[in-house]
This record gives C-alpha cells, sequence and structure tokens, in this order.
C-alpha cells in the first residue's frame, strides 16, 4: 500500500504538488521537447504508469506489496475513469516519463516523473487553467464536476 499511499490526499481533495521535479516554462523562451515527453494541451485526467525499472525495483523491495497495490491501482483506476466517461472529461495513459501541460496562460508546466517525489502510480488531474494536482485515488464525483467544471 506504500504506493497508493502517495497518492493519497489527507482531507479528500488532490494533494498539492509541490517538487524539485517540476517548473513553470514561460513559451517566449523556445524548449525543446523531448520524444519521452507528453504534451497536454487540454483539460484531462493524466494516468502514469512506472517505468520498467521502477517496477523492478518495487518487485524487488517487496513483490507481494507490489502487485498489491498495482491490482488496487488497476482497480480504482478504472472507477476514475468510468467517472471521467461519465463526465466527458478526457483521460490519457501513459509512462513518458515528462508532462508538459500547457496552461491557458501559454505558460507550460512541466513535471519530471523520474525526478518527481511522488513515487508509485500518480495520476494528475488538469483543468487548462489551474496547475495541475495529484487526484485522490478515489476522488468524489462532486469534486470533479466542480473541478472541471461540469
Amino acid at each position: 500500500m506504500l504506493f497508493l499511499s502517495a497518492c493519497n490526499s489527507h482531507n479528500g481533495t488532490p494533494a498539492v504538488i509541490a517538487s524539485d521535479s517540476i517548473k513553470l516554462a514561460d513559451t517566449s523562451k523556445a524548449t525543446a521537447v523531448k520524444r519521452d515527453t507528453l504534451k497536454i494541451n487540454e483539460p484531462a485526467i493524466i494516468f502514469t504508469n512506472p517505468s520498467d525499472e521502477e517496477i523492478n525495483a518495487m518487485i524487488a523491495k517487496d513483490s507481494d506489496a507490489f502487485y498489491t497495490a498495482a491490482d488496487d491501482n488497476a482497480f480504482y483506476n478504472s472507477q476514475l475513469m468510468e467517472l471521467a466517461d461519465s463526465l466527458a472529461i478526457k483521460t490519457m495513459d501513459t509512462n513518458n516519463p515528462v508532462l508538459d501541460f500547457k496552461m491557458n496562460s501559454n505558460k507550460h508546466f512541466i513535471i519530471d516523473l523520474s525526478k518527481s517525489k511522488e513515487r508509485g502510480f500518480p495520476n494528475y488531474l488538469f483543468n487548462g487553467i489551474d496547475t495541475p494536482q495529484i487526484v485522490d485515488i478515489d476522488p468524489e464525483k462532486n469534486f470533479l464536476k466542480k473541478y472541471f467544471n461540469k
């Protein structure tokens, strides 16, 4: 369960992202986008997956805990995908290590998952206006409706 607790907030709302792996980039300064970068240009829920190296490290540390967490993650992600579908919220699934969120202000919010403190299976909410937030593994429908203005 170690991996899932990193995705949960304590009060039912997404946790604020704070990490050295995140930066706000000004689009007036050209930045190269690597092939391993997922560009997100519209509101969506982004489901991230650990790299093969991270998976192998988690299995080596405690394989039972990894498989339990992966199974729980798959269950909760399927529920979140169903909820997103019912609210017409786009979803994206990625194993790209870098996420590039283009905000309405034409600024880019970049998260390098390989350097992030959020390990395991973090998922992000992005409404196109505010900085992305880590989604609680079992969010309330009303919270998603409010966040995505549905």
